[in-house]
C-alpha cells in the first residue's frame, strides 16, 4: 500500500530448491573369490550428513573404464535406512561376465542415491584371499548415529559370524583416515540389533582427551590387515569429549546508567582451561526476543588467567540514540561448546547526543612502508573534546585487535571541525594480502556509534 491506494501482489513463476546434499561412496577394493552362492562381496563406506533412506546402483566394465554396463547386484541396495549404511552387497558376476576367462581390464563402480545422484566410486579387484567363508570380507565398524561422547558404541559386523570381535586390532582417525592409531575397547559383546552381531566400546576420552572432533573414523583389522587396502573404515561420526565452559556476570547490577559504552564484568570456569571466546546478547525489557551485539569492542578468546575479567559493549552500535532505555544483557561463553549466563538487568541507556563518526575514508597507502593515511571527520552535539579508537579485523569482524595507529586522536576539538587524518601501519598488524577492516569509534562523553572502512591490503 502507498499514499495512493492499495497494489496487487505478486507471484513468481515456479521455480526449484535444492538444499539436499548427495550422499557420497567409497567402494573397497574387492577379490574375485566367491561366496558360496557365487556371488561376490562388495564392501563400501557411504557418507549422507541427513541421513537420508538410499539406494545403490551398481555398473562394471571390462575395458578399464572407457565403457560401462549395468552391475546386477542383491543385498541391502534399496530403502537402505541410516543404520544399515554400508551393509555388504553382493555381486552376480556370472550374470554381468559368463565368460570368467576373458574379464579384460574388469573395474566395478558404485553410487548411491536419495533425490540426487551421489558420485560414482570406482574399485579394481585384488589378489584373491583366503578360499574360507566369504573371500575377501574385513570386518565392518558400523559407526553411531548423531553425537557420541565418552564410552563410543560401535557395531561390529565380522566376516565369519562365529569369530571373536577382540581378535581384531581396532584403529580411530582422526584427520580423514591419513593416519590410524590404536583405539582402547573396553568392551565387547553380542549385539541385540539385526544388522550387526557384536558391539564394542571405544574409550575415546583415553584416546583423544577432551577434544570435539568430527569426521572420526574407526576400523576394525587382523593383525596382517593393519596399512592395508581390505581393512574398511567407518562411516564418519562426531566425538565431542569437551566440557562446556560456563560463565557468570559479576557487574553491571540492576539500573546502573550508560552511554554509549557498558562494561561488563564476567567470571568463567572451566575445567579444561581452555580459551574462551564471549559474544553477548540484548533485550529490551519490553521484548523476549534476544538480539546479538554487533558492538563488543573484543570477543577474545580469554585465557585462563583472565578468566575473571571486563567485557566492553559499546551499546551505540546496537541501540543509537535510545533515550533512557531499559535493557537486560547476558553473555555466551564458547570453546567448542557453547553456555549462556543468567541474564543481568534491566540496565538504563542513553545514547542520546553521542558522537559520531560523518567521514572516513583511505587517503594514500605506502606498499614500501606498510602505511596507509586515513582521512575522517567526527561530530559531536555536546561539543567536547574527542577522541578517536582505532580497531582492525582480518576476519570480517569476528574478531577485533587494536590497530597500530598514530596522528589526530586524542584531544580533537569543534575549533578543528572534529577533522583529521591518522597514519595506520597496517604492514605490522596484517600479515597476509587479503581485506581488512578498521573500527573507527569516536569518544567523548560517551563512545559513540562506530564507522567501518574496509581496506584492501595487497
Amino acid at each position: 500500500m502507498s499514499e495512493v491506494g492499495s497494489g496487487v501482489a505478486g507471484t513468481t513463476t515456479i521455480f526449484h530448491v535444492d538444499n539436499n546434499l548427495p550422499p557420497t561412496t567409497q567402494l573397497n577394493p574387492f577379490t574375485l573369490s566367491r561366496c558360496a552362492d557365487g556371488k561376490i562381496m562388495l564392501q563400501y563406506v557411504v557418507e549422507d550428513p541427513e541421513g537420508d533412506i538410499l539406494q545403490l546402483e551398481g555398473e562394471f566394465s571390462r575395458d578399464g573404464g572407457s565403457s560401462w554396463s549395468r552391475a546386477h547386484l542383491s543385498g541391502a541396495t534399496m530403502e537402505i535406512e541410516q543404520w544399515l549404511y554400508g551393509e555388504p552387497v553382493y555381486w552376480n558376476i556370472d550374470e554381468d561376465v559368463p565368460d570368467s576367462t576373458d574379464l579384460g581390464v574388469l573395474a566395478l563402480r558404485l553410487r548411491a542415491t536419495d533425490s540426487d545422484y551421489g558420485p560414482w566410486s570406482v574399485a579394481y579387484p585384488v589378489d584373491q584371499g583366503d578360499s574360507s567363508g566369504c573371500p575377501g570380507a574385513s570386518a565392518q565398524v558400523i559407526a553411531p548415529s548423531g553425537e557420541s561422547s565418552g564410552m563410543v558404541d560401535l557395531g561390529v559386523r565380522l566376516p565369519d559370524p562365529e569369530g571373536d570381535p577382540l581378535a581384531l586390532v581396532y584403529e580411530y582417525s582422526i584427520d580423514g583416515c591419513s593416519t590410524w592409531s590404536p583405539a582402547t575397547i573396553a568392551e565387547a559383546r553380542p549385539s541385540l540389533t539385526d544388522p550387526y552381531r557384536y558391539n564394542i566400546t571405544w574409550d575415546s576420552r583415553q584416546d583423544i582427551g577432551a577434544e570435539d572432533l568430527s569426521g572420526v573414523r574407526f576400523r576394525a583389522c587382523s593383525a596382517g590387515e593393519r596399512d592395508s587396502l581390505s581393512a574398511m573404515p567407518s562411516s564418519p561420526f562426531r566425538v565431542d569429549n569437551n566440557q562446556a565452559p560456563a560463565a557468570a556476570i559479576t557487574s553491571p547490577g540492576a539500573y546502573d546508567f550508560f552511554r554509549g559504552l557498558v562494561p561488563v564484568g564476567f567470571r568463567i570456569s572451566d575445567s579444561e582451561s581452555d580459551p574462551i571466546r564471549l559474544d553477548l546478547e540484548y533485550r529490551r525489557a519490553d521484548s523476549d526476543d534476544w538480539v546479538r551485539a554487533e558492538g563488543v569492542m573484543s570477543h577474545g578468546p580469554w585465557e585462563r588467567d583472565e578468566y575473571s575479567s571486563r567485557l566492553d559493549w559499546n551499546s551505540a552500535a546496537d541501540l543509537p540514540g535510545v533515550n533512557e532505555a531499559a535493557i537486560y544483557i547476558r553473555i555466551l561463553a564458547s570453546d567448542t561448546d557453547t553456555t549462556v549466563t543468567r541474564e543481568s538487568g534491566p540496565l538504563v541507556l542513553d545514547n542520546d547526543r553521542l558522537p559520531g563518526v560523518v567521514r572516513a575514508s583511505l587517503a594514500e597507502m605506502d606498499l614500501s612502508s606498510g602505511t596507509a593515511v586515513v582521512a575522517f571527520e567526527l561530530s559531536d552535539p555536546l561539543e567536547g573534546s574527542l577522541d578517536l579508537r582505532v580497531d582492525f579485523s582480518t576476519d570480517n569482524g569476528g574478531s577485533w585487535h587494536t590497530a597500530s595507529s598514530s596522528g589526530d586522536l586524542h584531544g580533537l576539538t569543534e575549533y578543528g571541525d572534529y577533522a583529521g587524518t591518522f597514519e595506520w601501519n597496517f604492514g605490522s598488524d596484517v600479515r597476509d594480502q587479503g581485506t581488512a577492516l578498521l573500527r573507527l569509534t569516536p569518544i567523548g562523553s560517551g563512545y559513540g556509534a562506530p564507522r567501518l572502512l574496509e581496506v584492501i591490503v595487497p
